[in-house]
């Protein structure tokens, strides 16, 4: 276990080698420990597959294929010296105690989780051929696990709400997307009449995905008071049109009552927030100066739709903000460049 204390100036002897993990009746300062499960067992992924290939026509193919995975062992973090917020046991000051007197809260960092993991995935693709190159894939997936991140924080997910039934915060992944569709193909335009016109390649990728799931929370509760970190779920929380200035149903979600002593209802990762379409693309002509040299000229397009990619709304629903977006992605980018090759 690791300790920081915060320094006691007027008491500078109370810290010593001798007894380093007993002082902290004796001193000032603040303590913040950590610590990590003791001889863990080896995290260890087992995945599995079956794929179908099928040739379709000159040069193509179709694949259909069924990918699974799980993950034993893995790590999470959590406060296992959370106050037990019993109100009989509360005590004169307030306050309630803790697991492990002595000590504020203890980040414990323990390998006791697991992860499972399914997909589809048909793929159409087609050899270079004739000047024309493509490939498309489509992945109809689900990610469930305890905590995405060893550390608790993530940007779909959040730290345990209950550190003694961790079962509670067995939901979608952090970066579970259900529905994805990617791309990538490149072609030599059959254009050789002229040299202004000639030797022109254009290419690109492509990105679009359904939204990754979000966790909604309550900012600044009184857990002393007995309030709590999450809400309490009382409809779906979705709408049929969601828009940046109200992504979720802020109504569907009732704040724990004060004096309730309890945690909220709503789970981890159980709304979706804004999907993803991302569209690249290049046009390339490359030019013969002499036997030994070679100019090529670029004009890349990211997000070349420049469509809006919006990050995840406001998550807690005692904020101002609330279901709101306030974040995008980056717009459209357009570059030039010139590679001589020799």
């Amino acid at each position: 276990m690791e300790e920081t204390y915060s320094k006691a100036n007027k008491q500078p002897k109370n810290l010593t080698f001798q007894n380093p993990l007993g002082v902290s009746s004796k001193l000032d300062g603040v303590l913040t420990p950590n610590g990590m499960q003791l001889h863990p067992d080896a995290a260890y992924l087992q995945s599995w597959n079956l794929t179908l290939e099928r040739e379709i026509g000159k040069a193509m193919a179709v694949e259909v294929a069924y990918i699974g995975s799980k993950g034993t062992h893995l790590g999470r973090s959590s406060n296992i010296n959370q106050p037990i917020r019993i109100l009989a046991l509360q005590l004169s000051g307030g306050g309630f105690p803790r697991p492990i007197s002595g000590f504020n809260d203890i980040t414990y960092y323990a390998f006791n989780t697991n992860s499972i993991y399914n997909a589809g995935l048909l793929t159409l693709r087609k050899r270079f051929a004739r000047g024309l190159f493509y490939r498309l894939n489509y992945v109809y997936s689900k990610s469930i696990d305890y905590g995405s991140q060893i550390n608790g924080n993530g940007d779909g997910g959040d730290d345990p709400q209950d550190p003694r039934n961790l079962r509670l915060e067995r939901a979608r992944s952090d970066f579970d997307r259900g529905h994805s569709l990617s791309t990538m193909f490149m072609y030599d335009l059959p254009l050789r009449r002229h040299f202004l016109l000639s030797n022109w390649q254009i290419g690109g990728t492509g990105r679009f995905q359904t939204g990754q799931p979000f966790t909604v929370t309550t900012t600044s509760s009184q857990l002393d008071q007995g309030e709590a970190n999450r809400p309490d779920r009382i409809a779906k929380g979705t709408l049929a049109n969601p828009t940046p200035d109200m992504w979720y149903n802020v109504s569907a979600f009732r704040l724990v009552p004060n004096g309730a002593y309890r945690f909220g209802t709503s789970g981890r990762n159980i709304l979706d927030g804004p999907g993803l379409m991302d569209l690249n693309v290049s046009l390339i002509k490359r030019m013969r100066i002499a036997e030994r040299y070679n100019l090529q000229f670029r004009c890349e397009m990211f997000n070349a739709l420049n469509h809006p990619n919006f990050n995840l709304p406001a998550r807690a629903v005692n904020a101002p903000d609330a279901g709101m977006i306030t974040r995008t992605r980056s717009p459209r980018l357009l570059q030039f460049g010139l590679r001589l090759q020799f």
